[in-house]
C-alpha cells in the first residue's frame, strides 16, 4: 500500500516591522543547572541587548548583563 502524501504547510501571517528601534532580551531565573546553557548565557552577556535577572549566585559568571534579583511577590513580571 502507497504512503499517502503529506504536504506541511503554515499560515500565511503578513510581515510588520517592529515599532521597537533598540530591543532587548530580558531572562530572569535562578538558573538552578549553572552549566545548562552557560555557553549561550555568556556570548549573550557579551552583548548590549540582553539583561538577566534573579539571584547573584547564581548568575556569578555574567559580568556585564546581570541586573540584580527581583522580589518574589508574584506582582514584579
Amino acid at each position: 500500500m502507497p504512503s499517502p502524501m503529506f504536504y506541511p504547510s503554515c499560515n500565511l501571517s503578513r510581515y510588520a516591522p517592529s515599532p521597537l528601534t533598540q530591543p532587548t532580551l530580558t531572562y530572569i531565573g535562578v538558573n538552578w543547572d549553572r552549566r545548562r546553557y552557560r555557553s549561550l548565557f555568556m556570548a549573550l552577556d557579551s552583548l548590549d541587548t540582553v539583561a538577566f535577572y534573579g539571584p547573584q549566585k547564581a548568575w556569578n559568571f555574567i559580568h556585564h548583563s546581570y541586573r540584580g534579583s527581583l522580589p518574589f511577590d508574584g506582582k514584579v513580571y
